[in-house]
């Protein structure tokens, strides 16, 4: 009898692996690489993630020209998503220095409303780019919608079990700092990509990234 419960082991625990990988949490990509279709605005998306884009849409409420752009069925945009830690490590960063300077802390309805106009610009580029827009060896060079910033996204596809392109799919998204080298350019990488809405595509950063390419602190200090 013993010589049958390794096998069965083994098979529980493969199915158990191979449904971990399909069902991953809330807001992460699975190794299907399924697109995910969204049936209204970009906006509308934003909105229907409660706990997960709460900081963007305070900024979007600040900076009304976006919000209505991202709200429109007839416009086409693409949408680099940052979620609410990424805003959360910008204003610990910010008030870190706020301390330091003897001076109150700042929340996202306290800091200056241009400077969140100019860093959520950054995030935004018209035109509906998924990822298939970004296989070329330099990947793809964009302007952001309004103040036309120089981006850049690189598809990035991780390998699963030895099989190629088997991975999720990813995106380097990097501010270039007006530079052609990338020594100088601040990468971001997602973890959702080509979620499609009725007026665009979104790309969900990752956790570990901070909103505004490292400039929140230095443009609410000047």
């Amino acid at each position: 009898m013993k010589k049958y419960i390794l096998p069965v082991l083994i098979c529980l625990l493969s199915t158990g692996l191979l449904y971990s990988c399909k069902q991953q949490p809330d807001g992460y990509y699975d190794f299907s690489n399924k697109e995910n279709v969204f049936d209204g605005t970009i906006y509308q998306y934003l909105q229907s993630k409660k706990g997960v884009y709460d900081s963007l849409l305070k900024v979007l409420d600040r900076v009304p020209w976006l919000k209505d752009s991202l709200q429109k069925d007839d416009g086409a945009f693409t949408l680099f998503a940052p979620v609410n830690n990424n805003f959360k490590q910008a204003l610990q960063n910010l008030n870190i220095v706020q301390q330091g300077r003897g001076l109150p802390p700042l929340e996202l309805n306290t800091v200056d409303s241009a400077e969140l106009d100019t860093l959520a610009d950054f995030y935004v580029i018209r035109g509906n780019y998924t990822t298939d827009s970004m296989l070329f060896v330099d990947g793809l060079y964009m302007r952001s919608v309004r103040n036309q910033d120089s981006l850049h996204a690189q598809r990035v596809i991780d390998g699963a079990q030895g099989v190629k392109d088997g991975g999720p799919t990813s995106v380097y998204f990097s501010y270039t700092n007006r530079s052609q080298f990338i020594k100088d350019w601040v990468r971001a990488l997602t973890q959702v990509v080509n979620i499609k809405t009725k007026n665009g595509t979104v790309h969900v950063l990752a956790f570990a990234n901070e909103f505004g390419f490292n400039q929140f602190t230095n443009r609410m200090n000047k």
